[in-house]
């Protein structure tokens, strides 16, 4: 017994089956099976005899073979250097608490002033204690002192220990006044002095002498 026809296997000039050849005759063009051209592909691959040329999906050699290559390359993130610490500013030197300057000194005579708050709570009260020295061979009597101030500040002056001066540094000779500066932190503590006293000179007798001194040196905080 014949085989059943499989039209797509068939090569050329072999003969199909009644049943096949009656089937193209009794359709036609449009119906049942239609002849298919040369070297068309079937459903198992194409008709032998034809030269179709086939795709070849094989990975080409030098591909295959050649290493895969990483394009660019991973950044990793950097620690941003922080800035240096800027160094400790060292603190202000706190004034003495009783600072002392001189304030005169002329012919022998020297005074200095002393300085300290009596009251610490209250910055614009300075207490100047005024200690006058002789270093001259000839003595000095009728000691005076007085003081002026610019109209911002206050003055309050004590009677002095005394107004003789052995020569040689014999002696001292102590005064305290009390400066009040409401303005104290914007204007400076400033006073002007005037100094009188008496010396006997072997050649002339007594003599007054007056000196005048502006003292502005009151360091800061006072």
């Amino acid at each position: 017994r014949r085989p059943p026809c499989r039209h797509l296997l068939l090569n050329a000039g072999t003969r199909c089956c009644a049943a096949c050849r009656r089937a193209r005759r009794g359709a036609g063009a449009g119906a049942g099976l239609r002849r298919r051209p040369a070297g068309a592909y079937g459903r198992h691959g194409p008709r032998r005899g034809t030269n179709k040329p086939t795709l070849n999906l094989s990975p080409s050699p030098s591909l295959s073979r050649s290493p895969i290559r990483r394009v660019g390359r991973v950044l990793t993130p950097t620690a941003i250097p922080k800035a240096p610490a800027p160094a400790p500013v060292p603190a202000a030197a706190a004034p003495p608490a009783n600072p002392e300057f001189v304030a005169f000194e002329k012919s022998g005579l020297m005074l200095s002033f002393m300085l300290s708050k009596p009251e610490p709570a209250d910055a614009t009260k300075t207490l100047v204690t005024c200690t006058f020295s002789n270093s001259s061979a000839i003595p000095i009597d009728g000691l005076v002192l007085q003081v002026a101030t610019p109209k911002f500040l206050q003055l309050q002056m004590q009677p002095p220990s005394g107004n003789h001066l052995n020569a040689n540094n014999g002696n001292r000779v102590t005064q305290i006044f009390t400066l009040t500066n409401p303005q104290h932190g914007t204007k400076n503590l400033a006073v002007k002095l005037r100094i009188q006293y008496k010396v006997n000179l072997a050649v002339g007798g007594e003599q007054t002498v007056t000196e005048t001194a502006q003292v502005t040196q009151f360091p800061p905080g006072f």
